[in-house]
């Protein structure tokens, strides 16, 4: 047994709470037990205090609802995130208490001592979005005697290795009217990636891209070979390009240069009257491959892109907490990093056969480039004992796309490539 205790944080607000004796006032309620809401905290960004104020980018709608209903607010943070760390590293030996099994474990735990500290149990609805999303669903499918219902925003309850639907979503997002696509902007964006592998397949075509888009140099690189020569580092490269286009954020009311699907579809299809992203001479049209390069630059701030795929693992295998943990800061990519190898895959490819619009020759974002990073991070892991199983023994552990819970709502966007 082994008997060792940690700290777990959480925020509480009962400002408009409805307890008991509130309750016996009114003949309305008088049957009903109080109402509890809980936010579950996940892989980022990290819980602030205003989660239970505000809501912030957590659970917004659930702390309005909360003041209209009199509920108890509550927000957990997720263990081996944020400040929530039961071991002090994130060694091998430390990682294995890290699953969402645990992680439901916990949140069982903090209800059933709320339940003791306001006297009584309560209806909890149970409040995510994405992973936490799908932690919120699993909450009532498992303790159904503790949570009352539950609300899954963007939740990918059914756990697959390769994941090639996501950016699938993301194609049909750029081609979409209502959210300011197009078939031309989607139709621009294929011809732009034919164009980087064209490019990709050559040492001068490399070159090119390589400063038409701003790749960072890097420190073992072979003079005049350039960054993108390692075909690891042109997968990195692939897989950077396809993240500036803002599906998963999509946010109409957003005011950067490229910040959602109708910003960055104007520039792909030169309607934003922007002048050329890299290359272009004389003044003329530009190429759909120049418009990709500009959107990049904007999406990236100016920053230069990050290909080295071995400086990328090397962070992932560090086993050091992030400078700042105390107070929730840093990243915790190696925390999820874990979960995906061992839990759910969710492993993003774009291959021949798919519907990805981001399609390079030859194919760099495969199943195997994803998961051949988990045996490298976390050493003897056998890619075909563990990763491969993983999404299975999720489904099997929750039920995938069938449950069998009840009383969960599952809110999904159609442009949302995790739904």
């Amino acid at each position: 047994m082994d008997a060792r205790t940690w700290r777990q944080r959480y925020f509480l607000n009962d400002r408009w709470f409805k307890n008991r004796d509130d309750l016996e006032t009114n003949a309305d309620d008088a049957t009903d037990p109080p109402l509890a809401f809980l936010c579950v905290g996940g892989e980022g960004p990290a819980l602030t205090p205003d989660v239970v104020t505000t809501g912030g980018v957590h659970c917004a709608l659930m702390c309005q609802m909360a003041k209209d209903r009199g509920a108890l607010i509550v927000a957990l943070e997720h263990r081996f995130y944020g400040a929530s760390q039961p071991t002090g590293d994130l060694s091998l030996q430390s990682l294995r208490f890290l699953s969402s099994t645990q992680a439901l474990a916990d949140a069982a735990a903090l209800i059933t001592s709320i339940n003791a500290q306001y006297g009584g149990a309560m209806r909890w609805v149970s409040f995510g979005g994405s992973y936490p999303g799908m932690v919120a669903s699993w909450l009532r499918l498992k303790f159904p005697h503790l949570v009352h219902a539950a609300v899954a925003s963007s939740a990918p309850v059914q756990a697959q290795t390769e994941m090639r639907g996501y950016d699938e979503v993301v194609g049909d997002a750029l081609a979409e009217a209502d959210v300011g696509g197009s078939p031309a902007c989607v139709d621009n964006v294929i011809k732009a990636f034919a164009r980087v592998s064209d490019l990709l397949a050559t040492p001068a075509g490399r070159s090119r891209l390589a400063a038409s888009f701003h790749v960072c140099a890097i420190e073992s690189e072979i003079p005049n070979v350039g960054p993108l020569q390692a075909l690891a580092n042109r997968a990195e490269f692939v897989s950077a390009l396809t993240e500036v286009f803002p599906a998963q954020s999509n946010d109409p009311a957003c005011g950067t240069p490229g910040c959602d699907i109708r910003a960055a579809c104007d520039v792909m299809t030169g309607a934003d009257g922007g002048a050329d992203g890299g290359g272009g001479a004389g003044g003329g049209a530009s190429t759909e491959l120049e418009r990709l390069a500009r959107l990049s630059k904007m999406a990236f701030g100016g920053e230069c892109v990050d290909v080295d795929h071995d400086s990328n693992v090397k962070h992932l295998a560090s086993t050091e907490l992030p400078t700042g943990w105390e107070d929730g800061a840093g990243d915790f990519e190696r925390s999820w990093f874990w979960q995906t190898c061992t839990e759910f895959g969710f492993y993003q490819t774009c291959v021949d056969g798919s519907r990805c619009p981001f399609i390079v020759v030859p194919n760099a974002q495969t199943l195997d480039f994803n998961t051949e990073v988990c045996a490298k991070v976390f050493g003897n892991m056998s890619v075909a004992g563990v990763v491969d199983g993983a999404a299975t023994r999720s489904n099997v552990r929750y039920g995938g796309w069938h449950p069998g819970s009840t009383r969960v709502l599952f809110p999904s966007g159609s442009v949302d490539p995790w739904r």
